[in-house]
């Protein structure tokens, strides 16, 4: 057995028991920043985009259209110019927006709950062709780490 214990300097407390490797992966990575990652390296799983498709349907094509389009009331959610809006922004900043914002008032925003407008989020990556990857997000503090560009 190794142990690695709390120094005067603050050290996180550390156990390996055996075949540590995770623990010893989980140590050196500790305090350091989230990777950045990129829409374009398939954030999302296409079974969330799927999922994201439904609810968007529900709750979002009357104002942004069926196809992400736009409409009357509110603009396309998948073309250069959406695209052009988020240019240098995270897909947290997304997220945090339709979270707060979406559906506008009376209505109730971010009624379809943290994982729900998470898989909104993915069914718009898709919108604008940005490719599924195998693991779908599941933390809201992940997309702060993944830039539109």
């Amino acid at each position: 057995m190794i142990r690695f214990v709390l120094a005067r300097a603050g050290a996180p407390l550390l156990m390996l028991l055996g075949g540590g490797a995770a623990a010893v992966a989980a140590f050196a990575s500790a305090g350091q920043a989230p990777e950045r990652r990129s829409v374009a390296d398939g954030v999302y799983s296409a079974a969330q985009a799927q999922r994201g498709m439904g609810l968007y349907i529900r709750q979002c094509s009357a104002c942004h259209g069926e196809l992400f389009n736009g409409g009357e009331s509110g603009p396309a959610l998948a073309d250069p110019e959406f695209l052009g809006r988020w240019r240098g922004m995270t897909v947290g900043q997304l997220y945090e927006k339709i979270m707060t914002t979406m559906p506008p008032l009376p209505d109730t925003p971010g009624k379809a709950g943290p994982q729900g407008n998470i898989d909104m989020v993915a069914a718009i990556l898709h919108a604008n062709a940005f490719p599924a990857g195998a693991r779908e997000v599941i933390d809201p503090a992940e997309l702060d780490s993944i830039a539109f560009d």
